[in-house]
């Protein structure tokens, strides 16, 4: 999964986390698959989607871009 997207006016609605789930079930049905790892850059909505999902931060990390 590369980007989760929802339109403004569907926003609010269960519609990315119903995704995020179908994911994760398919995710868990693969025992070599150990970790996911997300990143989430600077969106609270997000942000509040994946803690309500039980995802926690492990590190922040930090880019340098000249």
């Amino acid at each position: 999964m590369y980007n989760v997207a929802t339109v403004p006016d569907q926003r609010r609605r269960g519609l990315a986390a119903t995704v995020v789930t179908a994911v994760l079930e398919q995710a868990r049905r693969h025992p070599q698959l150990q970790q996911l790892w997300l990143q989430v850059d600077a969106n609270p909505n997000a942000k509040g989607l994946y803690e309500r999902m039980g995802f926690r931060v492990a590190f922040i990390a930090s880019y340098h871009r000249p």
